[in-house]
């Protein structure tokens, strides 16, 4: 059984398109190649946007990344060990609780005997596969974890890292 090791925001959680819906503002191509898409909206809307983080609703209703559930449900049927490992939106006090709904809600947390562990300290998680979109993230749990298997999750926002092979859940899908 293989250990695979998940960020949530930006590989299975849209929270670009979560944004975008609460702020009314489409961001352009140009503004997700930035890791913090809210510096690339004007002082009011990103003002408003840190207001909305607060409330665990808009964590609840976060779209979900095209092709993860059905890829995430081929390895539950193969047996693999699946555990989020996702970092908390700390101004938000309902946080924890509504990205554990979220997951049982799309990924059914509560039934499948999948693992859950907010932590900003992703490196200090051992499995055998890790996939996130934060490049610092995966370079730290690369060294800490030298003989595991780290892939980057392919956004725009990542194209200069070349550290790890990219991912995608269409790739996923089709090796599946």
């Amino acid at each position: 059984m293989t250990r695979i090791l998940l960020d949530v925001d930006g590989v299975v959680a849209d929270f670009t398109k979560g944004v975008e819906d609460a702020t009314n503002h489409k961001f352009s191509k140009e503004d997700l190649k930035v890791w913090d898409i809210l510096d690339k909206l004007d002082p009011e809307k990103k003002e408003h946007a840190l207001e909305v983080l607060t409330e665990p609703e808009f964590w609840r209703n976060l779209p979900i990344i095209d092709g993860a559930q059905e890829v995430v449900n081929s390895w539950d049927s193969l047996g693999h060990d699946i555990t989020w490992v996702t970092s908390p939106w700390v101004s938000c006090e309902s946080w924890e609780s509504a990205r554990r709904d979220w997951l049982d809600m799309h990924f059914g947390l509560g039934t499948k005997g999948h693992h859950y562990i907010p932590t900003s300290s992703k490196g200090k998680i051992v499995g055998d596969v890790f996939i996130d979109d934060k490049p610092k993230n995966v370079t730290e749990w690369m060294a800490a974890h030298p003989q595991g298997k780290a892939f980057i999750f392919d956004a725009p926002h990542n194209q200069s890292f070349h550290g790890a092979p990219r991912f995608t859940w269409k790739r996923a899908r089709d090796l599946v």
